[in-house]
């Protein structure tokens, strides 16, 4: 052991990274302290006490289709449009020279450069 080592009563020897351990006993001691009461800030009665509705994407007829309509539900899908809003490292037009923002709307309904391949799914449908 070093020769000098660093002990939090309640927790034993600090082997590494003091400011998550710090970080973590301020957030233990505001939670509980009388001044924080999360019941009076956060009101039970403004949240909807409805069922949630399940997912499309837990009928998916593959688990491609499955992640891919995860991604696009979450904003994860890179589309022009996300990688503009969240890193302004390439502009929101569409790839496929269309006059429109690539969206995950644009891409899978109305881009022209995919409507073969739409065409050939909604016949199969």
């Amino acid at each position: 052991m070093d020769d000098y080592a660093i002990f939090a009563s309640g927790y034993g020897f600090v082997e590494n990274n003091l400011s998550s351990l710090l970080i973590s006993r301020l957030e233990d001691s505001y939670a509980l302290s009388d001044s924080f009461r999360p019941a009076r800030a956060l009101t039970l009665a403004l949240y909807d006490s409805h069922r949630l509705p399940d997912f499309p994407y837990t009928r998916a007829s593959s688990s491609f289709y499955a992640v891919v309509q995860l991604y696009a539900r979450s904003s994860q899908l890179d589309t022009a449009e996300v990688r503009h809003r969240r890193f302004r490292d390439t502009p929101p037009w569409c790839h496929f020279s269309c006059d429109a923002f690539e969206s995950v709307h644009h891409i899978f309904a109305r881009c022209p450069a995919f409507l073969v391949i739409r065409r050939a799914h909604s016949m199969q449908l």
